[in-house]
């Protein structure tokens, strides 16, 4: 247990509570608060309100479609966005003519809904099913949907493949302009289960200037099912998918989680962190349709390249607001006895799930115990220490230890049993402008790893 007796409000642990339900998408709307809606069984949507991210509240029912709907089942995967004074929500269903595929659009002068469908109708019809919508409003204005073409009825040399495509949107969003541009298909071979290959789900964020076009792929109740992105310049593509793709899976021999996907991305109160917001399955022995929320940070290492913290499986630091605590290792300098050349990796913020990437973990070129220091500038207020082991065989028996904090010793008291799980130490606050941490190898004569530290602190 841990020592500090307010170190719950400190921390969350996924899954979240919302269960049954699948492509959860959050919106922080102008009133303060998160809003969750997500596909949700039945002819409906409901919707979630939360402050912090973490703790929900249901609402109810958002989207009745009334009795004559264009749609007349499978509603899918909402997301809403606040445009021009009111809140507009996509969505998927089934079209009564032709039983195919579209997409719908509603509006409601609140986040918390009701919705009313805007157009009777789908939005557009291309002749074929479309699934998945994404709104992207880029920095001139632009308004982009980025769509999935279904699988269902896309069938390329016998295979059934879903693409995905862009189309540009009028500034009412109740119709398009011009023809979808295709950007994609499934070519890894993770996002493929036998003659169905999936790329969905897609979801567009703008980094230094390039464009990040996340997307889910393999089967929804599988456990192979995971996100990956591909990056371009330009936001009509071409896209290059990135090799380190999945970024969020089940690696191989996992029985604690299953199916991570289909994801939305939303920052936290004070706009310093992104999280990933996905489902995984409520059973991950028997895959399915009933699937639960979960929310991992994300963001860009130096390289460029995309990283989302997930599957976590133990506590992670509540998402930062203005006057919290956060993680204030990343704007302290790091030292190393071993490996200091590596010892920057240790506060990118990217903790490592994969074993298929350990350059992005500091392992020590050296045996025995190794000592790292943070330093800050000017003194913090402390509360938390996290140090996460890697993905090296044995890391997660290495002993960690704080020699260190303002002159006082504290041991850690957590120590990680899964994958993504930290050696954690809460005490109560102190000022200081160091930490310093022992690594004890689980091993005689072996080198230790550390993926990432967390220092949770705040400015005085």
């Amino acid at each position: 247990m841990l020592s500090y007796q307010d170190a719950s409000a400190l921390f969350f642990t996924n899954p979240q509570r919302i269960v049954h339900i699948g492509d959860p998408f959050v919106l922080m709307s102008a009133d303060g608060y998160f809003y969750m809606y997500a596909t949700s069984g039945g002819g409906s949507f409901s919707g979630w309100r939360s402050y912090d991210l973490v703790n929900w509240t249901r609402l109810g029912v958002v989207f009745q479609p009334p009795i004559g709907h264009w749609g007349m089942g499978d509603f899918w995967a909402p997301e809403v966005v606040f445009h021009r004074g009111r809140y507009y929500m996509i969505y998927s269903a089934r079209w009564r003519e032709g039983s195919t595929l579209r997409k719908g659009i509603a509006v409601s002068d609140s986040p918390a809904g009701p919705f009313v469908d805007a157009l009777d109708k789908p939005l557009f019809d291309f002749g074929w099913a479309a699934i998945d919508g994404h709104l992207f409003f880029d920095d001139c204005g632009t308004i982009y949907m980025y769509f999935s073409r279904d699988c269902s009825e896309n069938v390329v040399n016998g295979i059934h493949e879903s693409h995905i495509y862009v189309v540009q949107m009028a500034d009412d969003l109740l119709s398009v302009i011009g023809e979808p541009i295709f950007l994609m298909r499934p070519t890894q071979p993770w996002e493929a289960r036998g003659a169905w290959r999936w790329n969905e789900g897609p979801w567009v964020i703008k980094h230094e200037g390039l464009y990040y076009l996340m997307y889910s792929a393999n089967y929804f109740a599988s456990r192979e099912y995971g996100v990956g992105y591909a990056v371009s310049d330009s936001p009509l593509g071409p896209f290059v998918k990135s090799e380190r793709n999945p970024i969020l899976h089940a690696q191989h021999g996992w029985t604690h989680v299953s199916g991570p996907g289909h994801h939305s991305v939303v920052r936290s109160r004070d706009g310093r962190e992104l999280f990933a917001v996905y489902h995984t399955h409520t059973n991950p022995a028997n895959p399915s349709g009933n699937r639960q929320v979960r929310i991992d940070r994300m963001g860009f290492r130096e390289d460029g390249s995309l990283f989302i913290n997930g599957p976590s499986a133990g506590r992670m630091p509540m998402p930062s607001t203005e006057d919290g605590f956060r993680n204030m290792a990343p704007y302290a300098t790091v030292e190393a006895t071993a490996s200091p050349h590596r010892a920057h990796l240790l506060t990118d913020g990217a903790i490592s799930f994969d074993p298929r990437f350990p350059e992005q973990e500091w392992i020590s070129d050296e045996t025995g115990v190794q000592t790292i220091t943070l330093r800050w500038e000017t003194p913090i207020l402390v509360t938390a220490v996290m140090a996460f082991p890697g993905t090296r065989r044995g890391a997660m028996q290495n002993q960690v230890r704080i020699d260190s904090i303002a002159g006082g010793r504290t041991d850690f008291l957590d120590t990680p049993t899964l994958p993504g799980e930290a050696s954690i130490a809460a005490f109560e606050p102190r000022m200081t402008d160091y930490v310093t941490l022992s690594i004890h190898p689980h091993s005689e004569n072996t080198p230790v790893c550390l993926s990432e530290i967390f220092v949770l602190g705040r400015e005085e």
